[in-house]
């Protein structure tokens, strides 16, 4: 309750990472699932490792 100007903007940061998360999945949804494969493995992937272990 102390933190409500940071904890407002904390939240948008949240919606707007689903939110954008949805309209990506949405979009490479046009183009099947080996392109989606790919981006997983190649972007996705290795910024997950990245981040857990550094």
């Amino acid at each position: 309750m102390h933190y409500k100007t940071i904890s407002f903007f904390a939240l948008g940061a949240v919606v707007r990472a689903i939110t954008g998360v949805e309209a990506l999945y949405a979009d490479m949804g046009h183009f099947g699932k080996m392109p989606i494969r790919i981006a997983w493995f190649i972007v996705v992937l290795p910024s997950l490792v990245l981040n857990y272990f550094g």
